[in-house]
């Protein structure tokens, strides 16, 4: 199970949804962005259809970017202190287009 699932687990619900209505959907996609499907599915749920909708979306679009590892667990962590309760600044990001 991947540790942003085991975190959102033990987490209080209404702290967990609050991360994830405040947190920008290209955001949360970078977050879970190697969270499994199905864990990914279970976390969205607590968001919404809509914002799931859009957060999938988001993850679309990243297939045509290069993300790096290193931002990606930039961002995990960011959103793994919204899940504990802890305030995030705000976050700088460009990706360069995926052109191979």
């Amino acid at each position: 199970m991947h540790r942003i699932s085991l975190v959102a687990k033990k987490a209080n619900p209404v702290t967990v949804q609050n991360a994830l209505l405040t947190t920008s959907d290209v955001d949360l996609a970078l977050a879970l962005y190697d969270v499994p499907d199905q864990e990914r599915q279970v976390i969205l749920e607590a968001a919404g259809p809509t914002k799931a909708l859009r957060v999938h979306q988001e993850l679309e679009r990243l297939t045509r970017v290069k993300v790096k590892g290193k931002d990606l667990l930039t961002f995990q962590e960011r959103f793994l202190q919204k899940i504990r309760g802890q305030n995030v600044g705000p976050t700088k990001r460009y990706f360069r287009p995926n052109i191979e």
